[in-house]
């Protein structure tokens, strides 16, 4: 039995419906079975016995109600059925959802099974956000968070000769904020005042979706000049709390003179993130 069996694309994303085409015909070797074919007194029946990657056809040759011949055929073809994952840049861990505003991270598509050659193309969504930024390199996408709010990043993968696959991944901007009533500008830059023995009232916040079991941290890297109090109860440094108890109020009392200007900083630290404001 001679014939050609093919899919419509070779290369396949998982949970893909292709085309198969099977092409066949058997021709027998018995000539008096082929001048009765030629008559029409016999006639051929082709059976599919199983059909996957491959196929098996069976063909027999009926006279007067009777299988007079038979042969059966294998048929296959090569295919490989792949996925495509947007993981973190090491190409291992699965990436993180939350990203700090004005922070960049490199996010990596992983295909497997690997060494399939083929175009990658990011994108982000909505296609007009101004949440984030991305630029890409073949299978590398650098994502900078510009705005507190939620997007997705895509990437599409086009193996050659195959069909495309998507993957995406949620990207939730976020921004800690240690407010101390000044502009931020002014606390990052000229530092907020605080009078030897007077307290300043703060606020640790987060703007943005955070899980609420992660925890926060405050930091002071010249704790002999300042103190800090949560209402009536003195606290140390590093103060922290978890972001379900957020926005929390804390006290600072000046303890000593600054000996140079903006010589404290409080950071704010969550996620491997720090936002910093200068104390004189």
């Amino acid at each position: 039995m001679a014939g050609r069996y093919c899919l419509s694309s070779s290369t396949v994303p998982v949970n893909t419906q292709v085309t198969a085409t099977l092409d066949c015909g058997y021709t027998t070797s018995d000539t008096d079975i082929e001048e009765e074919l030629k008559k029409g007194e016999a006639t051929k029946r082709y059976t599919i016995e199983n059909w996957s990657i491959s196929v098996q056809v069976r063909c027999e040759i009926i006279y007067q109600g009777n299988v007079i011949e038979s042969s059966s055929h294998t048929f296959s073809t090569n295919s490989t059925v792949y996925e495509i994952k947007i993981k973190a840049g090491n190409g291992i861990d699965d990436p993180d959802l939350y990203t700090a505003k004005e922070e960049n991270k490199t996010y990596k598509a992983v295909v497997n099974p690997s060494g399939i050659s083929g175009s990658y193309e990011w994108t982000k969504e909505p296609a007009n956000t101004d949440i984030i930024n991305i630029s890409s390199g073949r299978d590398t996408c650098t994502v900078q968070g510009l705005k507190v709010g939620s997007a997705t990043v895509m990437v599409k993968f086009t193996p050659q000769g195959g069909i495309s696959c998507f993957s995406g991944s949620g990207v939730e901007v976020f921004r800690p904020d240690i407010d101390t009533g000044l502009r931020e500008d002014t606390e990052e830059e000229t530092g907020a005042y605080i009078p030897g023995g007077k307290t300043k009232e703060i606020t640790l916040k987060i703007e943005g979706n955070l899980p609420e079991d992660v925890e926060v941290t405050l930091s002071c890297d010249n704790p002999s000049k300042l103190s800090l109090r949560e209402g009536n109860t003195q606290k140390s440094f590093p103060y922290s709390c978890q972001v379900s108890s957020l926005p929390k109020n804390l006290t600072l009392k000046g303890e000593g003179p600054s000996a140079t200007q903006k010589d404290i900083t409080l950071s704010f630290i969550l996620l491997s993130i720090k936002r910093e404001v200068k104390i004189r």
